[in-house]
This record gives structure tokens, sequence and C-alpha cells, in this order.
């Protein structure tokens, strides 16, 4: 490393096999450096046999899995953490760095105000040479140096992704990429390091962002991306992606330099190919010159277009619909040491990066994620200072000015009446707890879950993760439990959640049991919270099961909004009690959908969970009836005379279904698992009784337009998603059926 010079990890991250001789130019061309990297990461995005072919080909690189939500900005984030460089740069795995890049692009470090500091890409068109329709103006298209960017070592708004660098400490410090913007490799986003830039230059008094263009790298351009569908299709995606980055970084600094690059640089292009085709002395070169300006025309409407279209089109606004009730809080990646309940310990090396949504007529009490940006005892100054910042929104549209202090008023009018609950003292002596994962889907699910937990702060536990795949033996997750000493794997051959729980249950070593989902993430104080209500009201009163808050992981598509806006998991910011001597919360008690809790967030005392006989293996993922399983245990318990507690205090993040086609097929089980529920119900002593007195205001709750359930899921709601609900309870007499056939026999 030259004298004065910071050390350097260099990261590609690549996707796909097509571009395998690619990856091996751009680590070639690292192993030509001036000044040689200290080390080299690929970071593999979600291909497994890309992976196992980059392990098995090149020596002294680090070959990784991402480890964080597939694309880009999840695989950067994967290799920022893995980094041991004082400085992290970025080479696309298209491109090749010529010989002194990272002696000329890490120069400027020796000013330790100097943040990051990105170079220049130059185009390797495929037959040679440029197209017409691209002029130089629009080589961001294709992720390269384009005119209007600095000729010389300057400062700017934003570095381009192909070839830039930024000390590592300062992008850990602001929670790593947004994962909510850039590429992945369905649809050609980006502005993942503008956001980042715009977000370090705005969090970190003096930072600077400087341009070296001398820096340069070679980056191939593929054929498909010289063609007229592709120019639109990336301009389109380019102003989505600036609409995501200004609803979190605010839209002034977000689209300031697309301002002054509209009103000059296009303008003045268009009038050079204007002008050259009425000057051009051949056809040909007319045509080149109408084709560029066509292309500058095209670029600029389809950007413009898009950017219009991810404003008004926003997932959470919609989800809200017109009405004015809903709190959205946008602050790139929230912390979750800051959330509700974690005032205690520190927070877990797994940030999501989350935008919450709490809608105050949905029974929430309050709107407790405002507390995941102020803290845990806001006022209403620094609330009034929220709004006014823009990081606030209500309803549909961004708050106007002379409504915000309005509204600031009412959100703090809510905090105030409606206080936080205080969390009940820690035992002693802290039980051991057995957590029981389940996992039929992703692996990568699972390895994050399990990250989470182990960043938990409880002193005695333990991991049981429970392959429940059809087939084999899965080799990823026998690996993953040898990680740790306190994670063990089980092997559950027979598709169905309930049986791999039970199993989990019945091979658990704790007093506790604690059950939460492969594509779920725990809050650091999520176990201790959990022993902590299991401890509280003395012996006589204590819980046998404890729920806890669930919150979305991400609200980034419409799916995953509607899902929060159909009710989520969450079940509000009050602690709530049942069970012998607390009132019957409604006339469906105890056979209430969705207030008891989620079975992604629970404990319970072993020998309870045993005693009732743990699930009903007819139930839940896997089998037939697809859901319902946590609610009939929490039924059984409630009809055995035991006690359950909700808080709010233990925290998890759930992964809502980001397709429409997969939210229409979880709601379609939700309906078939919560008929099948009430089925079994029925079968049992004294149950169908129970059911006949419940069943008509249950049918009214479920049906009729005007009740609490329907009103909730706000306008826009789509109505198809309420008729995959009610197919799916038309599937469960038949479901129920064959389960318990299929019950029976395996005895």
């Amino acid at each position: 490393m030259s004298a004065g010079l910071p050390t350097v990890s260099v990261v590609i991250c690549c996707y796909t096999e097509h571009r395998w001789q690619d990856v091996v130019e751009a680590i070639k061309s690292l192993g030509e450096q001036t000044l040689a990297p200290s080390e080299v990461l690929l970071v593999v995005d979600h291909n497994e046999e890309l992976l196992r072919r980059a392990c098995g080909a090149f020596d002294g690189i680090r070959v990784l899995a991402n480890s964080h939500r597939r694309g880009l900005s999840g695989a950067r984030n994967t290799g920022v953490e893995a980094a041991t460089g004082v400085i992290v740069a970025f080479l696309d795995d298209d491109a090749s760095s010529d010989p002194e890049w990272l002696a000329t692009m890490l120069a400027p470090y020796r000013d330790p105000d100097v943040a990051a500091v990105g170079g220049t890409a130059v185009p390797v068109w495929p037959d040679g040479r440029a197209p017409a329709l691209l002029p130089a103006e629009l080589y961001w298209i294709i992720g390269c140096g384009f005119t209007g960017q600095p000729a010389r070592l300057a400062e700017v708004r934003n570095l381009m992704g192909c070839a830039m660098s930024f000390r590592r400490d300062l992008v850990l410090r602001l929670g790593g990429f947004a994962e909510q913007v850039g590429r992945t490799a369905a649809l050609p986003l980006g502005c993942e390091e503008t956001e980042l830039c715009i977000r370090l230059r705005q969090r970190v008094p003096g930072a600077k962002v400087l341009l070296q263009p001398a820096a340069t790298v070679r980056h191939r351009v593929s054929a498909d991306r010289v063609s007229w569908r592709y120019l639109r299709r990336r301009s389109w995606a380019e102003g989505l992606s600036k609409a995501a980055v200004s609803t979190l970084v605010g839209q002034r600094d977000a689209l300031s330099t697309e301002r002054s690059y509209v009103r000059s640089v296009i303008p003045l292009a268009l009038v050079r190919e204007l002008t050259a085709s009425l000057r051009g002395r051949s056809g040909r070169g007319r045509a080149a010159a109408l084709a560029a300006a066509g292309g500058l025309l095209l670029a600029t409407a389809s950007a413009g277009a898009g950017y219009v279209a991810g404003r008004l089109r926003g997932a959470i606004d919609r989800a809200n619909g017109a009405r004015v009730n809903g709190v959205r809080v946008n602050d790139g990646a929230a912390d979750p040491s800051r959330a509700p309940g974690g005032g205690r310990g520190s927070a877990p090396s797994f940030v999501p990066t989350t935008v919450c949504v709490v809608d105050v007529h949905k029974g929430h009490d309050v709107p407790g994620e405002l507390r995941a940006v102020v803290g845990e005892a806001p006022g209403a100054g620094d609330i009034l200072a929220l709004v006014r910042s823009g990081r606030v929104t209500l309803g549909a549209a961004r708050v106007g000015a002379r409504d915000k202090d309005q509204y600031a008023a009412r959100i703090t009018e809510l905090m105030d009446k409606r206080p936080w609950p205080e969390a009940p003292p820690r035992p002693t002596i802290m039980p051991r707890v057995s957590v029981v994962l389940a996992t039929a889907g992703p692996v990568e699910h699972a390895r994050r879950c399990v990250r989470s937990l182990l960043d938990t702060d409880y002193p005695d536990f333990e991991i049981l993760v429970v392959d429940n795949r059809l087939g084999r033996p899965r080799p990823e997750l026998i690996e993953l439990a040898s990680i740790d000493a306190r994670i063990r794997y089980l092997r559950e051959p027979v598709p169905g959640a309930s049986r791999a729980r039970n199993l989990g249950a019945r091979e658990a070593t704790g007093d506790v049991l604690a059950f939460t989902d492969d594509d779920a993430v725990v809050h650091a104080d999520w176990l201790a919270e959990l022993v902590a209500e299991l401890a509280a009201g003395g012996s006589a009163h204590r819980p046998d099961c404890v729920t806890g808050l669930v919150m979305p992981l991400h609200l980034h598509t419409e799916a995953q909004a509607w899902f929060e806006s159909f009710g989520g998991f969450g079940k509000g910011y009050r602690r709530r009690a049942y069970g012998p001597g607390h009132p019957a919360p409604d006339a469906l008690y105890p056979l209430s959908p969705g207030i008891f809790g989620s079975g992604n967030n629970m404990a319970w005392r072993r020998q309870s969970f045993l005693d009732i006989g743990g699930f009903d293996e007819r139930l839940g993922p896997g089998t037939r009836t697809r859901a319902g399983e946590d609610l009939d245990l929490f039924v059984k318990l409630m009809t055995a005379g035991g006690r359950l507690t909700y808080t709010p205090n233990a925290v998890v993040w759930h992964e809502h279904r980001a397709t429409l086609p997969q939210l229409r097929r979880q709601l379609r089980g939700y309906g078939t698992g919560l008929a099948a529920v009430f089925l079994v119900h029925a079968a049992r002593p004294g149950g169908l009784g129970g059911i006949a007195r419940r069943l008509p205001r249950g049918a009214a709750r479920l049906l009729h337009p005007a009740s609490g359930r329907n009103t909730g899921r706000g306008t826009g709601y789509p109505r198809s998603l309420v008729l995959d609900e009610l197919r799916g309870i038309a599937l469960a007499p038949v479901a129920v059926l064959v389960e318990s056939i299929r019950h029976g026999r395996r005895g």
C-alpha cells in the first residue's frame, strides 16, 4: 500500500452465469493494479449454481453469498459487512479496471473529510462504436460517464455505481445501501448509490463526495442495451428509482442534479443534434442526428413519466387510499434498538430497512413507529420537527405546508393520551429458552433469521432448526447448524409446519419454548421481553403463553402494503391479558381471529404447551388447510382455562409476500385455515355448541361491508383479495377431511 493511503477492499457483485467471462476479466484486471487491493470479495446474489462455480474457480478471492435481500443493494451490503479495508471500492461484474484505477481513486482520501470517491466508466460497445440513439449525454443509461459530469476532480452530489468507493465505517454507520431501491435481475432500477451519497452528505457534516474522472474502468455494453426498447425501459426505471429516493431523502436533494441536467445539458444537446440533422450532408448523417435527438427526447420523457408514476403509485399511499389517518416515517434504515421495546441493550448487527405504517383507526393505540426515529419519549417539538422536515407523511399525499402544524399536533395528542406500556422487570434467574424454527422456505431466509437470533442479548438459549422441506436433507441447513454451538439441526421429512414445530418442542431442552418463522427477523431484546412477561404476575397469575408485536420488515410493494392494510400481524401497542379474571374482549371470544397474536412471535411454558397437546398437525402451512394452527393453539389454551399475554415490547419483523399472486395464495390459505379451525374445534367436546352460538356474529363480521374488519382495509383494497379469502373458506371442509384421514393413518 502506498504511503499515506488507506487499505482498500474491492467488492464485485454478480448474479448470473451469463456474465461469467466478464467476472473473470474483472477479477483479472484487479490483479494488474499498480496499487494492489488488500482483498477482493465476490458477492453472489442468490444464485446457488453461480456460487458453487465461483467458489471453485478463484484463488485468493473471498466468495460470499448475498445474506440480504435479493438485488444489488443487498449484495453490496453483504460485501461491506464482510470487508476488512478502511475503504471499500465497488467494481461492476461487467467492467474491467484500468491499471491506475485504485491508485488514482484512493489519492483524495489523504484528506480526512473525503467520505467517497468515484471514477469514470468508459463504454466498450458491442460492435466497437456508439449507437446513434445514445449521444454522450445519455451514457448514464448504460452506467458510464456522461456529458455534464465534471472533467476534473470535483465535488459532486453522487457517484456512479460502476466504479466508486466509500469509507467503510461511514457506510456501516448509515445502515448501508437502502435495499428498497436499486437494481435487480428483473428490472434495471438504480439510484442506490445516489441515495447513499445524499444520505451521507445530509448526516455527516463536512463530508465530501468527489468524482475523479482520471480513475477509469472499461464497462462492457451488451447488445441488448443499445436498443430503443432498453432506452425507454431503463429511463422509466430511473424515474421510478428517483421517486423512491425522493421519498427517502427529500425531493430537493434527490433531484438537484437532475434539474440542472434537464435545464441545460439536454436542451444544448437537442439543439446540437437538430442543427446537425438540418446541415447533414448525407442521409446517414441526418438519420444519426435525428436518432440522437429522438433518444434524448425519449429518455427525458420516459424518466419523467416514471418519476410521476412512482410518486403517484407508491405502495404505501395506495394502501392508505384517500384517508388521512396513516403515519409513514421514512428514515432510510430503521434502527431496531430504538423501536418499540428497544430501550434495553444494543441494536443487532442485522438492521431491517423498513418503512413503517400505522393506521390509528385500526385499533393501534400509539403510532409507535415514530419512536423508531425520535427515541423512547418524543415530545411535541421532536414530532413537529419531523413533520416540517418532510420525513412524516399522512394519508395518500405528502402533508402540505399549511397542514403540517395541525398534523403534528394531532400526532402529539395521540402519543400523549396513550403512553407506551412499561415492560415488567426481568427475572433474576433467566430460564433456558428453546427457539423452534421450522423452515421449508429459502435457506437465505433461515440464515437471516438465525443471525438475528444469535444477536439477541439473552444469556441461555438454543435454536432448533427443523428442516421441513420435502425430499433430502438440505446440506446448507446442516452447515448453518455448525456455525454456533447453540444451533441444532433436526429433520422432519413429512411436510407440515405443525409437525415440525411439535418435533422441535419434543427435542427442546429449555423450560420455555419460543417460536418464530424463517421469514422473520427478531429484535435483540425479543427473548428477554418474552421471558419477562412469562415471569410477571405472581405464580398464580403467570401467563402460559406470551405473544408480541410483529412489524413489516419491508413495505416496498403494493402487495406488502395491502397485507398491512388488511391487518398484518400487528396487534397494537397496548399490553393485553386473556384468561381467568379478564373480561371477554368481544362476542366471538375465544374464537376471535387475530386478537391473541401470531405464531411467528410467541413463547410458551413448555409444560403448558405439552399439556394442551401442542399444534394440531392437521392445520398449518404444508398441509391442505394452509394456516390456522396458531389460532387453534390459542383457542385450546383459552378453553382449557389458560392465560395469555400480548406485549408490544417483544418485537419481530416479518417479510410480507412481495407480489400479488403470492398475496392471493396467502389470503386463500388464511380463509381455509380460519374455517378449518372452526371445523376442528366443532368436533371437540362442547365445541359445536360454541360455534353455533357465535356463527351469526362471525358471519356478519366476515361478510358485512360495514363491519370493522372490512372497513379497516381502506379504500383501494382489491376486491379480488376479499374473494380469495372467501374461496379459501369454501375449501376448508375438504381440506380438513383429507388431513384428518392422513393424520389418522400416521397414527
